[in-house]
């Protein structure tokens, strides 16, 4: 990108944010479900010190992340990827709709369930701890050492 102002200057302003987590052996866990409202405390965080742009790129990200949250969750899938993702089979899931015990998000004779009101079969090789959690730390690292600059002030 030609005329795109340089990097460094940005990336050595984050790292300067992140050293106010410190240098925690553990630091905090979050969920991926949390991570907006979380982002939004650090940004009032960092308007506080007076870091209106990382502040600003936080809240940005809280939001983007809102919007991807919101929009995987009320796709409407196919019974076909619907029985996949919720360990049902396709007839299964279709007698459910045609029972209406759960809602059909397409036409009758195209039915579609959303990912949020698929029903999910217990699976024993599932358990809470295979969620992706990440770190205060992980999240600020990713960012300083992202390659593309698309969102950097």
């Amino acid at each position: 990108m030609s005329g795109a102002p340089p990097l460094q200057p940005h990336r050595d302003r984050i790292r300067a944010a992140t050293d106010l987590l410190g240098d925690r052996p553990n630091p905090p866990v979050i969920s991926p479900r949390d991570l907006p409202d979380v982002w939004r405390e650090e940004a009032e965080h960092l308007r506080e010190l007076g870091a209106d742009p990382q502040a600003g790129t936080l809240e940005w990200c809280a939001r983007a992340l809102e919007v991807a949250w919101d929009t995987w969750k009320n796709e409407e899938l196919p019974l076909g990827p619907a029985a996949e993702e919720s360990g049902y089979t396709a007839d299964h899931l279709g007698r459910l709709l045609r029972d209406r015990k759960i809602h059909n998000a397409g036409a009758p004779d195209g039915p579609r369930i959303r990912r949020q009101d698929l029903p999910r079969k217990p699976r024993a090789d599932v358990h809470c701890h295979d969620v992706p959690l990440f770190s205060k730390e992980q999240i600020a690292r990713s960012i300083v050492n992202s390659e593309d600059g698309e969102h950097d002030d």
